[in-house]
């Protein structure tokens, strides 16, 4: 399979093996990923491409806690996306 044919991609902790040429190297390929291809993206990484999503969730143990666009998470004051955006 291809990823031009894949219908759904998940993509777990990508960034521990992932240098900066490659990380940029992913976002111009997710960018331009057929538009019936659902990637699904785990990270702790709050760079790892989460201003080009169309939707993010933020889980706390095991719980989701938050889910919206990058710029609704931010407008939250007391969001936990806000203040991992701003730790990291």
């Amino acid at each position: 399979m291809r990823l031009a044919d894949a219908r759904l991609l998940v993509l777990d902790e990508l960034e521990s093996n992932l240098d900066a040429g490659k990380f940029d190297l992913l976002n111009y390929i997710l960018a331009r990923r057929p538009k019936n291809c659902t990637v699904v993206l785990i990270t702790h990484c709050m760079a790892m491409t989460t201003r080009g999503v169309d939707w993010i969730y933020v889980m706390k143990e095991g719980e989701i806690v938050e889910g919206g666009t990058h710029e609704q998470l931010m407008e939250r004051e007391d969001g936990m996306y806000r203040a991992l955006q701003k730790a990291d």
